[in-house]
């Protein structure tokens, strides 16, 4: 959810439905744009994803690990 103007809109999905997630966390980095970041499932292996607020939208999802070991807490 963001809010603009003092109110709270309504939920954004940033992951695609029927996604197997886990454990997101949030930060803004240097130039205050947010990240959100999660471990996801795909295919019996947990790799760290995350997607940026830019420009008034979602930037695509980032694959940010790819070892055969478990990456489940970003």
């Amino acid at each position: 959810m963001r809010q603009v103007g003092g109110k709270w809109g309504a939920p954004e999905a940033v992951t695609a439905p029927g996604r197997d997630v886990h454990r997101t966390a949030l930060a803004l980095d240097g130039d205050g744009r947010a990240w959100v970041f999660w471990a996801e499932n795909e295919g019996g292996r947990w790799d760290l994803r995350a997607r940026g607020w830019k420009d008034g939208k979602w930037a695509d999802a980032l694959k940010l690990s790819d070892d055969s070991t478990p990456d489940a807490f970003p």
